[in-house]
């Protein structure tokens, strides 16, 4: 008999997908490959209870929780230069939804590397 994930929890349930199936989403992937999911949200990404993944929905790319709206396509329309009303009205969200995606990403990006190649 298969074992079935657990319930969603909102953010910290990521560690049974470790080892068990491809994950195509780069920043479920970033998350999954630190050495503990679940620690990774016990700071400040565990306050932040408008984000929640699910293997369930959208092959569990971070969404805004209640919604089918993923965090990359409400940053990618900021970053396209749609404006907090246009992503309210466009995606039935509210401007903590909008807060919430953006402190998501901006907590990942902080976690992250990066290292300079060096010139040729």
């Amino acid at each position: 008999m298969e074992e079935k994930p657990p319930e969603n929890k909102g953010l910290g349930s990521l560690k049974h997908l470790r080892g068990r199936a491809t994950v195509r989403d780069p920043l479920v992937r970033a998350i999954l490959a630190r050495d503990d999911p679940e620690d990774y949200y016990e700071g400040e990404m565990a306050a932040n209870d408008r984000i929640t993944i699910d293997p369930r929905i959208h092959h569990g790319k971070p969404v805004i929780r209640g919604t089918r709206v993923p965090v990359t396509t409400v940053v990618g329309s900021l970053a396209g230069g749609m404006t907090f009303e246009d992503i309210q009205r466009e995606y039935d969200l509210t401007a903590d939804d909008i807060r919430a995606a953006l402190k998501f990403v901006a907590d990942l990006a902080n976690q992250e590397s990066f290292h300079p190649l060096p010139a040729a």
